[in-house]
């Protein structure tokens, strides 16, 4: 199991050009992480299962700002089972302004058992029990795709402050993870979220950057987006 210390994310919808700027004004002070310096281009492929139930109760809890709110996922890192190798089992916690995350990565003749039943079977992650506990009395079902790359950097001088930049977003209805076919959408594929995260005591940094490059918080939910050029029933 793997439980990332509490952080504060901010995220900001870039142009390519401010994309550009951004980018290149950072260069300085942040370098390129262990996995975007392996991939092309230093971007590599995120893929995410979010849950939901039948009447969007997570998505409704998104958008009316919920205090509390659990996302539940299944993230891997290629486009098909045989290049991913593997699959991360995540629930990402949000109180007020304050995130954590807890993941635990299974096998894919786990990850197969599961979509298969609705049980991990005999293990002993509490992650996993967690996430099947919730998925059961919340009614949760796989709903929808996210794919995107992320260029991922952290600070020359504190490993633990991360920024990204996430291109080519694009999203699909599936209750797979590496469906044989989906019809990926990607209205929002000439913009790039811009994500930081910090822990509480760099919080300085979020507001520095802010004031220096004029940036502008926007509602981004990558989860909600995703519904929102999905799920069309929504608003018929």
């Amino acid at each position: 199991m793997n439980r990332l210390p509490e952080r504060f994310e901010s995220k900001y919808l870039l142009d390519q050009m401010a994309y550009r700027d951004l980018r290149a004004a950072l260069a300085p002070v942040f370098r390129l992480d262990p996995y975007s310096r392996r991939a092309h281009r230093g971007r590599y492929l995120v893929r995410s299962l979010y849950f939901d139930t039948d009447d969007y109760r997570a998505y409704f809890e998104k958008i009316t700002g919920e205090n509390i709110r659990t996302k539940l996922r299944l993230r891997a890192y290629a486009a098909t089972a045989e290049e991913a190798g593997f699959v991360n089992v995540e629930m990402k916690h949000r109180h007020g302004k304050m995130i954590h995350k807890e993941t635990e990565r299974i096998d894919l003749d786990t990850y197969a058992g599961f979509m298969k039943t609705g049980n991990w079977g005999d293990n002993d992650s509490p992650v996993l029990a967690g996430f099947e506990f919730k998925i059961k009395t919340l009614h949760q079902k796989p709903k929808v795709l996210v794919d995107y790359r992320r260029e991922a950097f952290v600070s020359r001088t504190d490993s633990r402050i991360r920024i990204s930049f996430d291109h080519r977003l694009s999203y699909a209805m599936s209750d797979r993870l590496f469906p044989s076919q989906a019809a990926f959408k990607s209205e929002m594929g000439r913009f790039v979220v811009f994500e930081i995260k910090v822990g509480e005591d760099d919080l300085e940094l979020i507001h520095r950057m802010v004031r220096e490059f004029d940036l502008k918080a926007v509602p981004n939910s990558k989860f909600a987006n995703a519904i929102e050029h999905t799920q069309t029933t929504l608003w018929n």
